[in-house]
């Protein structure tokens, strides 16, 4: 998504102000200031010659411009490098359970899921070969997504944790479906396996969901360059007819 010239503007000097010595301000004086600025900033771009819809360029300087190039064609990439770029891509997070036949809990954390289908209700995620639950995903059948909320950041630092029995600590409820559903999630999708692919070194685990639900008070947790963030709305942009486009890109 591109954001507006004057919003982006706003954006950075809003963290120059906080970040750049200025601890005695606070957020809102930051943002009147830094609007202040964009909405000069405007004005003296204003004949600028504009890209179509997105308002005037905003240039950045050669120090700013900090882009890394990996290139797999010339050269054998670090890996590390490749998952750094891999992290720049903003998701949400989830923690997936599944219970074996014989009543093994099995849990992890994961930010690989998407959405696949509509019709029928199809999800994937993405498991590594040589983890130590993915006998219990595949005996099983059936798992559930859990999709975590802001305040959930303990839980998904536990369920990344290699652990005995990740359930040995708390209660947790069973789904319909016979998995672990973790209470106050941000939503839920509980899931028949449907079909597993090879991709790698992973294995892409594709669910038919067979019940959902979800908390329209609740704001997600989000994981972007190895940090976990928050979620805030951009003003005075509505994506529904974007988020429409997208859905119908489902198809």
């Amino acid at each position: 998504m591109v954001l507006p010239a004057d919003a982006v503007i706003r954006e950075c000097m809003v963290s120059r102000f906080l970040m750049a010595g200025n601890r005695d301000y606070n957020f809102h004086r930051a943002a009147k200031a830094a609007t202040i600025t964009a909405s000069r900033a405007h004005a003296r771009h204003g004949r600028r010659k504009a890209w179509p819809g997105y308002g005037f360029p905003v240039r950045r300087n050669a120090a700013e411009m900090a882009m890394q190039v990996l290139d797999f064609a010339q050269a054998e990439v670090d890996p590390r490098e490749f998952r750094n770029a891999l992290g720049r891509f903003a998701t949400g997070v989830t923690v997936i359970t599944t219970r074996t036949p014989a009543g093994k809990c099995e849990g992890m954390t994961a930010n690989s899921f998407s959405a696949l289908s509509l019709d029928p209700p199809l999800v994937l995620w993405s498991i590594k070969r040589d983890a130590p639950s993915l006998p219990s995903f595949q005996e099983a059948g059936v798992f559930t997504i859990n999709v975590l909320t802001q305040e959930q950041a303990d839980l998904s630092h536990h369920f990344a944790t290699r652990q005995l029995d990740k359930f040995s600590e708390f209660i947790v409820p069973d789904g319909q479906n016979g998995c672990p559903l973790l209470e106050n999630a941000l939503a839920f999708f509980e899931c028949r396996l449907q079909q597993t692919i090879e991709a790698g070194d992973h294995l892409i685990m594709i669910g038919e969901v067979t019940r959902a639900g979800y908390d329209e008070a609740a704001d997600p947790l989000l994981f972007s360059a190895g940090r976990y963030a928050i979620a805030a709305a951009l003003p005075n942009r509505d994506a529904r007819d974007d988020l429409a486009s997208m859905w119908e890109g489902l198809g």
